[in-house]
C-alpha cells in the first residue's frame, strides 16, 4: 500500500511507485495481477466531488492493466502519520463517519471493479476495545449491507465487507470474529459480510489456519479474501544487534503485538524489561516481506504457504499480498534496489504460490 492521504497522491502513487514496480514484473505477473485499492476518507470524498480526478486514476490503471477486485477501508486516513498506533480504528464502528466511508469506497470500488463477483472491502474488527462489539455497530454495518446491496442490484457488482481481526484488538483472532458474525447477522445479511484472513494476524495470535477455515465454512461465514503476510519470527533470545532491531520498531508508527513465550502484548513497548532479556520465543506483529525468509541477527519470517495452500484447496480465490509497511522499514528486512523491487518480488513470490507460472510470457 502506497500512500493515499488525497486523491491526488493516490494518483501520484499508482502512477508512480506502481508503475515502477509493474516495469519489474515479468510480462505474464504484469498482465495478471490485481492492485488493491485504498483511499483515505479525504480521498474518497475528492474523487467523488471530481470526476475528471477519478477518470485520471481509472485511466491509470487500464494504462497499467491492472485489475481491481478489492479495496481497504479499514484505515480512515493520516496512516503514514508519524504517530498511528490506536488511531488505525477509528472512527470504529459505533460511529457514522466509518458508515458514511465505507459505502464511498464501495461505490468507487463498483465502478473500478474488473469483475462481478468477489469483490471485497477490508475493514476494522468493529475497533480497538472490546466496548465496540455493540448493538451500535451491528446497526451500523446493517447500514453498509444495505447499501451494498442495493448496489448489487443497480450494478451488478456483488461486494462483501471484509472484516480483518487484528491481535489484542475488540477480535484478536479469525475465530472468535467468525463466531460473532455468524451470530450477529443473519444468512441473506450474510452474503455482503465475510473476513479478511491477515496470515501475519493469525501468526501473531498463534492460530490455526485449518481451524479458520473449517470454522468459517462450518458457520456459513466467507472468506472474502486471504492476505498473504508474514509476521517477524526468532526462536532464540535477543541478541545486541536484534535488541536494537526491536527497538527501532518500537518506535515507529504503528502498533507492533508481540507474543513472547506465549504471552501477547498490545505493542513492543509493554515487554517486560525481564522478557526482553529472557524471552525466547517472539512472534512480531510487523509485516514482512515474503520473499525472504531469513533477515539475519536470528529474525526469521512466519510461514505462509501452507495456509495459502489450505485455502486454495478451500477454493479461495482472492488473495492479496500486503505491503503497506514497506517504506518503513531497513534494509535488513527490505533487501534490493527499492521498495518496488521489493514489491515487485513480493508479487512474483505469491505469485508462484497461487501455482501460477512467473517464467511463461
Amino acid at each position: 500500500m502506497f500512500p493515499a492521504h488525497d486523491a491526488a497522491q493516490a494518483i501520484d502513487s499508482l502512477g508512480g511507485s506502481m508503475r515502477k514496480v509493474v516495469a519489474k514484473l515479468p510480462h505474464n505477473v504484469a498482465s495478471n495481477i490485481s492492485y488493491g485499492l485504498y483511499f483515505s476518507d479525504l480521498a474518497s470524498r475528492q474523487f467523488i466531488d471530481s470526476p475528471q480526478s477519478f477518470a485520471d486514476y481509472a485511466a491509470l490503471l487500464t494504462e497499467l492493466n491492472l485489475k481491481v477486485t478489492t479495496a481497504n477501508a479499514f484505515p480512515f486516513g493520516n496512516f503514514h502519520a508519524a504517530d498511528v498506533k490506536e488511531k488505525a480504528f477509528l472512527p470504529d464502528w459505533r460511529e457514522q463517519s466509518r458508515v458514511d466511508y465505507t459505502c464511498r469506497v464501495a461505490d468507487l470500488l463498483a465502478q473500478l471493479a474488473t469483475s462481478d463477483k468477489g469483490l471485497s472491502i477490508s475493514t476494522c474488527p468493529f475497533g480497538y476495545d472490546s466496548a465496540a462489539a455493540c448493538e451500535q455497530s451491528i446497526g451500523n454495518v446493517r447500514l453498509v449491507v444495505a447499501h451494498l446491496r442495493q448496489l448489487h442490484q443497480r450494478t451488478g457488482k456483488h461486494i462483501r465487507l471484509a472484516f480483518e481481526a487484528e491481535p489484542c484488538a475488540c477480535f484478536s483472532d479469525s475465530g472468535a470474529l467468525i463466531d460473532y458474525l455468524a451470530t450477529s447477522f443473519s444468512d441473506d445479511e450474510r452474503r455482503y459480510i465475510g473476513i479478511c484472513f491477515d496470515l501475519c494476524h493469525s501468526a501473531v495470535t498463534d492460530e490455526a489456519y485449518e481451524q479458520v477455515l473449517s470454522q468459517a465454512e462450518r458457520q456459513n461465514v466467507t472468506i472474502a479474501k486471504v492476505q498473504i503476510s508474514s509476521a517477524l519470527q526468532r526462536d532464540s533470545k535477543l541478541c545486541g544487534s536484534s535488541a536494537g532491531d526491536l527497538e527501532e520498531l518500537a518506535g515507529s508508527a504503528y502498533f507492533h503485538q508481540c507474543r513472547v513465550d506465549d504471552t501477547l502484548y498490545a505493542d513492543i513497548a509493554e515487554v517486560p524489561p525481564v522478557t526482553k532479556l529472557t524471552g525466547s520465543a517472539w512472534r512480531i506483529h510487523c509485516h514482512v516481506p515474503i520473499c525472504y525468509s531469513d533477515y539475519g541477527s536470528g529474525w526469521l519470517a512466519t510461514a505462509w504457504r501452507p495456509a495459502v495452500e489450505a485455502a486454495i484447496a478451500a477454493q479461495i480465490k482472492d488473495f492479496e499480498v500486503e505491503t503497506y509497511t514497506l517504506s518503513l522499514l531497513n534494509t535488513k528486512f527490505v533487501k534490493g534496489e527499492s521498495v518496488e523491487e521489493c514489491v515487485a518480488q513480493e508479487i512474483c513470490a505469491g505469485f508462484l504460490a497461487l501455482g501460477l507460472d512467473t517464467d511463461a510470457g
